[in-house]
C-alpha cells in the first residue's frame, strides 16, 4: 500500500497545475484606435455550483467565471450560459483537435515542446487552424500559429481567454504570470528557445483526426459543427 501510494504521489507531482492560490496574470487588451487596457486575473474564494467546487476567477477584483481542474483538463463555468465548458486539455497530443471550433475552423495541435524559464521546464503546445494544413507546419512557429498554451501558465491570450472565449475581449495578450508576486513567466517566453524532453512528432496527420466535444469526450464526425460564440454554444448546420 505504501508502494502504491508513493507511485501515485510521484505521478501527481508531474502535473503542473494551472489553478494555484497566489498566481496572478497581468494582461493587456489591445484594440485599434483605442488606448490599451491593463487587466489582472487572479483566483478568489472557492465557490460551489451544482454541487461541484470551483475556484473563482477574478478580473480586476471582480468575479468573472469559475474554474476547476481535473488531471490535465481545466473546466470553466460561465455565468452567461449557466453551464460548464472544457477550457484546456494539456494532455492533448500532436494532431488532435481542441475541444471546440472557432469561427467554424478547428484548432489542431501542431507541435509539442518544452520551454525552460528559470529552473522550471513547462510543456508548450502550439496550435494551427485546420485550414492552415498544407500552408503551415508544426515546425513553422511564427506563421500560421493560431494559439499557444504553456502548462501551468495558460494561453498566450490569458489564463481564462484561450482562442474562442472572450471574458474581457478577444484581443488580449498575456504579459506576465506571477506567483506570490514573483514573476515566473512572461510574453517573450512563449517564443523562447526550446529544451526538448521528448522526440517531437512534427508531421501533422491528414484531416481524419480524432475530435472531441466541449466536455473533452471523443466523438465521431458530426453532421453539424459546434462553435463557441461569446462563451456560449452555437450549432452551425
Amino acid at each position: 500500500m505504501v508502494f502504491i501510494s508513493s507511485i501515485m504521489d510521484s505521478v501527481a507531482q508531474d502535473i503542473d497545475p494551472l489553478i494555484v492560490d497566489g498566481k496572478k496574470w497581468e494582461c493587456v487588451y489591445e484594440r485599434v484606435a483605442m488606448e490599451p487596457e491593463n487587466h489582472v486575473f487572479e483566483f478568489g474564494e472557492d465557490i460551489v455550483i451544482n454541487g461541484i467546487t470551483y475556484k473563482q476567477m477574478l478580473c480586476d477584483g471582480e468575479y468573472q467565471a469559475a474554474l476547476r481542474e481535473e488531471g490535465s483538463k481545466v473546466y470553466i463555468y460561465l455565468n452567461s450560459c449557466n453551464e460548464e465548458h472544457l477550457l484546456y486539455d494539456f494532455g492533448l497530443e500532436v494532431g488532435q483537435t481542441y475541444g471546440f471550433a472557432h469561427d467554424a475552423d478547428d484548432l489542431i495541435l501542431a507541435k509539442v515542446d518544452y520551454v525552460t524559464v528559470g529552473d522550471k521546464k513547462r510543456r508548450r503546445m502550439k496550435f494551427i487552424f485546420r485550414s492552415d494544413l498544407g500552408r503551415a507546419t508544426g515546425e513553422d512557429y511564427n506563421h500560421g500559429m493560431a494559439e499557444c498554451w504553456v502548462e501551468g501558465i495558460g494561453s498566450i491570450h490569458g489564463p481564462a481567454n484561450p482562442h474562442g472565449y472572450a471574458i474581457i475581449g478577444t484581443k488580449v495578450r498575456l504579459m506576465k504570470c506571477l506567483y506570490n508576486d514573483a514573476q515566473v513567466f512572461s510574453y517573450p517566453d512563449f517564443f523562447s528557445d526550446v529544451t526538448s524532453l521528448q522526440p517531437l512528432n512534427t508531421k501533422l496527420p491528414d484531416t481524419h483526426t480524432d475530435t472531441y466535444n466541449i466536455k473533452g469526450q471523443k466523438e465521431s464526425e458530426a453532421h453539424h459543427k459546434l462553435i463557441i460564440q461569446n462563451g456560449c454554444k452555437v450549432v452551425i448546420k
